[in-house]
């Protein structure tokens, strides 16, 4: 029997495309489109940013969608790009396993809220920074005694990483908006968790948040039942943010570095 044989480059990247879930994938498209049509000068630059005049004036609406897809292509961008994978990824994974559309109206809030930030608190021009923090805001509200590994191999429980990112933003971010844009992800992240899931879990009743019936047509449950779970992508959640159990071999005592991978108890990438 011939040797197989190896997928070539092009296949293994077909397939880690096709294995990026359905909201995870569709906002990393269009982050990567509107940051390398801008930075290459194919679309101004500028008519991608958030400029309230230019929004309340001349009605350039497109802004304040653009905004959340664009930043500079440099190292900063890819980093942050990669971030936001790792984090939207868990939460698709994760606590809105089966359910994308649950996902699509989590990033709608947000972006709702991002923009009411920034247009009375401080205009930041580019809210792309913004949603990654929010998806690590609120997986770190649901793994809050994780372990994590942030920069050094210093290592912390998850509860403290928001912070933890912000402090660091604010003693290294260049002149500019500094830690602004992280702030505001933590706090519409935050606000969506207290109003979907902590409010009615402290006083009863229904949340306040419910998705929209077209965002549930346009992106039905992906399985029947959202109670099953894939072996080793951490935790399931159901509609009221309760924990459901399922066959993960994750446990709340491994550690997790920044980056979104597991190395065992005490390892680090690169040891």
């Amino acid at each position: 029997m011939p040797p197989t044989q190896p997928p070539s480059i092009t296949q293994e990247l077909k397939n880690f495309y096709n294995s990026i879930p359905v909201v995870t994938r569709a906002l990393l498209v269009a982050t990567t489109a509107c940051s390398i049509t801008g930075s290459l000068g194919l679309i101004p630059f500028h008519s991608l940013l958030l400029v309230w005049p230019a929004v309340t004036r001349h009605f350039q609406l497109w802004r304040l969608v653009t905004t959340f897809f664009t930043g500079h292509f440099k190292i900063h961008f890819a980093f942050n790009l990669y971030l936001l994978y790792v984090y939207a990824n868990k939460l698709e994974t994760e606590i809105f396993l089966n359910n994308p559309a649950d996902l699509a109206f989590f990033f709608l809030f947000n972006g709702g809220v991002q923009l009411l930030l920034d247009r009375f608190w401080s205009n930041t021009y580019a809210l792309q920074q913004c949603i990654m923090p929010a998806c690590m805001y609120l997986w770190c509200r649901k793994n809050p005694q994780q372990e994590v590994t942030f920069m050094y191999g210093f290592r912390f429980k998850a509860m403290y990483l928001p912070f933890v990112i912000v402090a660091y933003e604010f003693m290294t971010s260049p002149p500019g908006p500094g830690p602004l844009p992280t702030i505001f992800g933590i706090i519409s992240a935050h606000a969506y968790h207290y109003l979907k899931w902590e409010h009615p879990q402290q006083r009863g009743g229904r949340s306040f948040l419910e998705t929209p019936s077209f965002l549930q047509r346009l992106l039905p449950p992906s399985r029947a039942t959202a109670s099953w779970q894939r072996p080793g992508v951490g935790h399931v959640w159901n509609s009221q943010g309760q924990r459901q159990q399922g066959p993960s071999t994750s446990t709340a005592s491994s550690t997790s570095n920044l980056f979104g991978g597991r190395w065992g108890r005490g390892r680090r990438l690169g040891s």
